[in-house]
């Protein structure tokens, strides 16, 4: 176990008595592990976000080729694919929340 998480459990330097503070020792520990897992996850997708929808806006000006009525068109599909992902972002943010 590390120093600090040893501290932060109250665990003594002592092994002898860290015997029987164990079972409070790795609720502190799976705690921390359970927020990093989580943090992780958040980061991992918002991250993919940002690149598909960074991926998605040079389709679109791609595919609009200056024509303003596709880009218009495709603007519109666009936002809506963004609202989209901003929902599945809030729903995993309130599901961490919530655990």
């Amino acid at each position: 176990m590390s120093t600090w998480l040893t501290r932060l459990a109250g665990v003594p330097d002592d092994p002898r008595p860290q015997r029987a503070l164990t079972p409070g020792a790795k609720a502190v520990i799976d705690e921390v592990r359970l927020a990093a897992l989580k943090a992780d996850g958040v980061l991992r997708l918002t991250d993919r976000i940002m690149e598909g929808v960074v991926e998605m806006d040079d389709d679109r000006r791609h595919l609009a080729r200056g024509d303003e009525t596709k880009n218009l068109i495709l603007a519109e599909l666009e936002a809506t694919a963004v609202q989209k992902l901003r929902g599945i972002q809030r729903q995993l943010y309130s599901q961490i929340e919530d655990v």
